[in-house]
């Protein structure tokens, strides 16, 4: 009877933890913009996604991004991108790469 609650128990505990990793968990571009989504107020959500800007580097990973977490922006992301490519304090998010992207695109 023992082994058999240990057998129980331990395929409980295996079926629990899974192998499979949450990209977000994994990637700082997502979980910046997923962290933006989940903000409070409007100054920590530009914060956040200041920052997604810099570690997302280019427009192609940045938009997927966003388009994943709905109502996260409210405006064109290159509108968004551009105008915080401006006026960011952050220096890493005004020289990362989708900054020149939007200015292309003008």
């Amino acid at each position: 009877m023992r082994s058999l609650v240990l057998v129980v128990l331990a395929l409980t505990i295996t079926s629990c933890s899974s192998s499979r990793v949450d990209p977000v968990a994994t990637d700082p571009c997502g979980r910046r913009v997923a962290e933006a989504a989940d903000a409070i107020t409007i100054r920590e959500q530009v914060a956040l996604l200041d920052e997604a800007i810099y570690l997302c580097g280019y427009l192609s990973t940045f938009t997927p991004e966003v388009e994943a977490n709905s109502g996260v922006l409210n405006i064109p992301i290159a509108d968004f991108v551009r105008r915080r490519c401006e006026l960011s304090p952050i220096d890493g998010t005004r020289a990362a790469p989708m900054c020149t992207e939007v200015a292309v695109a003008e």
